[in-house]
């Protein structure tokens, strides 16, 4: 029993020091868990192709929601964090295409504990509306938000960012280009 309670104490003080050097237990998505897709794996042929930035181009503190933020700026669907303080965007559906490796994003955002942004070589990807919604009238980015006004309907997946249109089809009772119409 001595030596379970001893392998107890070292076991969470090692987390601890892994904690407070970049890492965190388990994925942190911030205030955007209704848009996390999943920890992805990622190789030279990246799960998202645009890189928005990275450490050495962009200064201040990293998010999710900024990384967020960026990629629908640009009219991207996805936005990706990764290695605590790289942002990538896609419109491709085939971002798992290396692999789902849900333990692996826990490096902590750059500047900000309150959320993960990736691992190494392992991105966190985000829709950039929630599934059902995609960019409204307007400018892409309003108050600093991306603009998810419009609906769509599809089967599962989220819409394309730019006009609504479903990847997977429409759901039950749904047509139209953006699934919309009854």
């Amino acid at each position: 029993m001595a030596v379970f309670a001893l392998r107890v104490v070292i076991l969470t003080e090692l987390l601890i020091i892994c904690e407070g050097q970049g890492y965190s237990q388990s994925v942190r998505p911030g205030p955007f868990a209704d848009r996390y897709m999943g920890c992805y794996a990622d190789e030279y042929e990246r799960a998202l192709q645009i890189e928005a930035y990275n450490y050495s181009s962009i200064a201040g503190i990293y998010s999710n929601g900024r990384c967020i933020r960026e990629c629908s700026g640009r009219g991207y669907t996805f936005a990706g964090t990764e290695a605590s303080y790289e942002c990538f965007c896609g419109n491709n559906y085939d971002y798992g295409r290396h692999g789902q490796t849900q333990g692996d994003c826990i490096r902590l955002c750059q500047r900000n504990d309150a959320e993960t942004c990736g691992g190494n070589w392992h991105i966190q990807i985000y829709s950039v509306c929630p599934t059902g919604k995609y960019n409204g009238t307007g400018d892409a980015v309003i108050n600093d938000k991306p603009n998810c006004e419009n609906e769509c309907h599809c089967k599962a997946l989220p819409c394309v960012y730019t006009n609504g249109t479903c990847p997977d089809g429409c759901d039950i009772g749904w047509k139209g280009d953006a699934c919309n119409e009854r």
